[in-house]
């Protein structure tokens, strides 16, 4: 993300469900030495679906100063004639008057260019560097430092004093898989907080799921099979959306996560008739 910073080439920014892909872009923006500049963003998602092209070119009008950053999010969800018409005045240096255009997305959008749902040459427009923003689990080193920085954050939001955060419950949030990410870290900080003001959070505030985590198959080794059996079908099939869901889309990771190939995940979920 610091290469990211001390350019001005546009930069892609992809993230796990639940992860928060506008503060990294605004990170991105406040490096790039201009923190003052605007940074606007525009929801792709909620584009003029009547008049796609002229609604985007309309936002970031309206939106971006000279010398400032846009931030499409969700560019996945950008229509066919908005694609088009983005790609043309990228090309052509228009799109925002000067400003940095950096973009979001929780797809895989390598794969949506193979599939012809999202244009080639305005993927290669978007992502000159890409910045990934994995899921907690993947890097529970990151943990402790944002766990402390949202509790910081939440509680001069709430006008609280700030509560201390023993080893203890870092600990614990080390070890949970926070399935929602930061955005279920936040929520459980805002839960903690708006209850009242604590000098400390203890282990004992927080939710009985961080407390005592559900024990989870990490190793096959240690799967034992129901006596009853179980249909293999239908847990390969839950076990590929799990994998989907909890990456976003992107095939390529789920396909590392269950030690599939890219190519030999494909086929099983085409097998499961899976899109």
């Amino acid at each position: 993300m610091r290469i990211a910073s001390r350019t001005t080439v546009p930069v892609l920014v992809w993230r796990a469900q639940g992860c928060l892909g506008e503060t990294v872009a605004r990170a991105i923006h406040g490096g790039a030495g201009c923190p003052e500049s605007t940074f606007s963003r525009i929801r792709c998602d909620r584009i003029d679906t009547r008049t796609p092209a002229a609604g985007l070119v309309k936002e970031a009008e309206e939106a971006a100063g000279s010398g400032g950053t846009i931030f499409l999010d969700l560019v996945e969800r950008l229509p066919a004639p908005a694609q088009e018409k983005l790609a043309r005045e990228l090309d052509m240096g228009r799109f925002g008057a000067g400003a940095r255009v950096l973009a979001g997305t929780r797809a895989d959008l390598g794969a949506r260019v193979t599939e012809g749902s999202f244009r080639q040459d305005l993927y290669h427009h978007l992502a000159v560097l890409i910045v990934e923003i994995p899921a907690l689990r993947d890097r529970r080193e990151d943990v402790s430092t944002l766990f402390t920085h949202l509790v910081s954050q939440v509680a001069d939001s709430l006008e609280r004093p700030q509560p201390s955060v023993p080893h203890r419950t870092i600990e614990l949030c080390e070890r949970y898989d926070w399935p929602r990410n930061i955005d279920q870290m936040r929520q459980v900080i805002e839960r903690l907080l708006a209850s009242g003001t604590m000098a400390s959070l203890d282990p004992s505030a927080l939710p009985p799921e961080i407390r005592h985590p559900a024990t989870t198959v990490r190793d096959e080794a240690s799967f034992a099979l129901p006596p009853r059996g179980l249909n293999l079908g239908a847990l390969e099939r839950h076990l590929i959306c799990q994998a989907l869901d909890q990456q976003g889309g992107n095939r390529t990771r789920a396909a590392r996560m269950l030690g599939l190939s890219r190519q030999a995940f494909l086929y099983r979920m085409k097998k499961h008739g899976l899109r």
